[in-house]
């Protein structure tokens, strides 16, 4: 959530909101990997192996940015992702260093 990041805006409000959980999926690009939930990740149930899944749901991620619709995106988070910061990637770092 750095200012320098470019995170666009729906997924960086998904990401500050905190209400979603995170869940393992290959929904989006047929690889597993950990992101909030969405429509599309409870929705895909047999996703195409990588890179065919990922040239699938290209165009809707796209169109889901465009929109500003966040369930249409891959919203790629860890665990902890409810802790990140907002700021500078400056400021964060020297408010981590002790």
């Amino acid at each position: 959530l750095t200012d320098e990041a470019g995170t666009p805006d729906p997924y960086r409000h998904a990401l500050q909101d905190g209400g979603r959980p995170t869940v393992l999926t290959r929904a989006y690009s047929g690889r597993t990997a950990r992101g909030l939930r969405t429509s599309l990740t409870g929705g895909v149930h047999s996703p195409l192996p990588f890179p065919w899944q990922n040239a699938l749901t290209r165009s809707l991620r796209a169109a889901g940015a465009q929109a500003g619709q966040p369930d249409l995106l891959s919203l790629w988070a860890g665990e902890g992702y409810r802790q990140a910061r907002t700021g500078s990637a400056a400021q964060i770092m020297a408010d981590l260093t002790p």
